[in-house]
C-alpha cells in the first residue's frame, strides 16, 4: 500500500537536499499524508486539509485552538510580516516542544545569521512555505555524542486570512518517536 503511494508522491514532490546531518528526509511540497507517521502530524494535516479556504489557503480565523488542544504542546506558530522579503515572528511555542528543543518561548522575531545554524534552517523552511504556499515536511534526529537518540517529524502548514493575499501565519507541529519506520519516508527506488 505505501509503496504505490510513495512512488506516486515522490514523483510529484521535489525533495530538498538535507541541510545538515540531522535532517533525514525532506519533502516540499508535501502532497499527501502517506508518509506522516506521528499522530500529531497526521491529525493536524487532516484538519488543515478540511479548513475553509481563501485564495487556496486555509483560513487562520477558522483554526480552533480548543479542538487542537492536545497538539498545542507540540506546536510552534510564526506570524508572517510582509516586507520586501517576508519576516517571521515566533508568537507561540508549546511547552513540550520548548522543553525538548531547549527553546525560549518568548515572542520574538526570527533572526537568521552566520552563527545561527538552527535558526537559518527554520527560516529556510518558513520561506519555502510562505513563498510557495504549500505544506513542508521533514524528518530530523536529535543526537547525542554522535548517536541518534530520537527522530521527529516537523510539518509546517501555511494559513491565509480573508482580505490578505498570501500566507499570514505558519503553524508547525512536531511528532517525536524513536520507533519511526524510515522506509515510509522514501520511495522503493531509494
Amino acid at each position: 500500500m505505501f509503496a504505490a503511494k510513495a512512488e506516486a508522491a515522490t514523483e510529484a514532490t521535489s525533495e530538498l537536499v538535507p541541510p545538515s546531518q540531522y535532517v533525514l528526509f525532506e519533502a516540499a511540497p508535501l502532497t499527501g499524508s502517506w508518509m506522516l507517521q506521528g499522530t500529531a502530524t497526521r491529525e493536524f494535516y487532516a484538519t488543515w486539509e478540511q479548513h475553509g479556504r481563501v485564495n487556496g489557503l486555509p483560513l487562520l480565523g477558522e483554526f480552533d485552538a480548543e479542538a487542537a488542544s492536545d497538539k498545542l504542546p507540540y506546536m510552534i506558530i510564526h506570524r508572517v510580516h510582509r516586507r520586501s522579503s517576508p519576516a517571521f515572528e515566533l508568537v507561540y511555542a508549546g511547552g513540550e516542544v520548548s522543553t525538548i528543543m531547549g527553546m525560549n518561548r518568548k515572542p520574538r522575531m526570527l533572526e537568521p545569521g552566520p552563527d545561527a545554524v538552527n535558526t537559518n534552517d527554520v527560516h529556510a523552511r518558513l520561506m519555502d512555505v510562505t513563498l510557495n504556499e504549500h505544506p513542508h515536511f521533514c524528518v530530523k534526529t536529535l543526537g547525542w555524542q554522535g548517536r541518534d537518540m530520537t527522530k521527529y517529524e516537523v510539518l509546517l502548514l501555511p494559513f491565509g486570512e480573508a482580505g490578505f493575499n498570501g500566507v499570514v501565519a505558519v503553524m508547525s507541529v512536531l511528532s517525536f518517536s524513536s520507533n519511526f519506520d524510515p522506509k515510509l519516508w522514501h520511495s522503493p527506488a531509494d
